[in-house]
């Protein structure tokens, strides 16, 4: 476990980069994970570490680590071979895409045929966009 504890002194693993260094950040509660953070749970769960020790190692919850272990590991095909990995590429792509979807829609989005109209009167009828409002 000492191997954890002295992971995080000024040292992070990240995707692309095995021995890049950075600054320790301290966690605030409720933040997303970082991509160096995910590096590390993959590093970690790599070199066989438990979620606990690995929620220990980058300051965050085993529930956290364990949630990002799902969302970063591809569903098994079938029973026979190996049991796939943790990607940390993956996670980080699975968290963007739902971030982008967890979004409201734009108001404008729902507006097209008004915004279609006023641009007919603008061309046709040279209104100013001052007595459209």
């Amino acid at each position: 476990m000492k191997f954890a504890h002295n992971f995080f002194q000024g040292r992070a693993i990240t995707m692309d980069c095995q021995d890049y260094i950075a600054e320790s950040v301290d966690r605030k509660k409720g933040q997303h994970l970082q991509r160096e953070e995910r590096g590390a749970i993959q590093h970690l769960k790599n070199a066989g570490y438990t979620n606990r020790a690995i929620a220990r190692a980058i300051g965050c919850s085993p529930t956290t680590v364990g949630n990002e272990l799902k969302r970063g590991t591809p569903p098994r095909k079938s029973s026979k071979g190996r049991k796939p990995g943790y990607s940390a590429r993956r996670g980080e792509a699975a968290y963007k895409a739902n971030r982008k979807r967890s979004r409201k829609p734009h108001r404008i989005c729902h507006c097209t045929r008004f915004i279609r109209r006023i641009m007919e009167q603008v061309k046709e009828h040279k209104w100013s966009l001052d007595a459209c409002a």
